[in-house]
């Protein structure tokens, strides 16, 4: 007999004799003492075991790009940089006139202000770089 959980919708109830002699010694597997043993010499921690899984999940995936497509979110403003690495965020206040010319500039073009904003910044780093 099938029945759905309640309060758990999508969850259901399956008995025991449903289940194929796998399905059986996993739920007996999942039933028992699970935790992980941090004091065993080859548990990884922090920033080892970001690393331990990334390689693994590339490895799976078929490589760095792929991670990224299946992680999603925004690509990274550097290419060089490392998956899951977050660009640096500066705020600068603007003038409401300046603010609004920025804004229908990023309209006219189909571009985000912030876009704009690293592109006329780099200019003005690449100009006082060469004096």
């Amino acid at each position: 007999m099938v029945s759905e959980i309640p309060g758990m919708p999508g969850m259901v109830e399956v008995s025991d004799e449903d289940l194929s002699d796998e399905e059986r010694a996993l739920v007996e597997w999942a039933k028992g003492d699970i935790r992980p043993n941090f004091d065993h010499p080859s548990t990884l921690h922090g920033a080892e075991a970001a690393e331990s899984g990334r390689k693994l999940l590339e490895a799976a995936l078929g490589g760095p790009e792929n991670l990224r497509k299946v992680l999603g979110g925004r690509p990274p403003l550097d290419p060089a940089a490392p998956i899951g690495a977050r660009s640096p965020i500066r705020q600068v206040r603007l003038p409401a006139t300046m603010n609004t010319e920025l804004s229908e500039l990023a309209a006219a073009e189909g571009r985000r202000a912030s876009e704009i904003i690293r592109e006329a910044l780099a200019a003005y780093l690449a100009s006082h770089r060469a004096s």
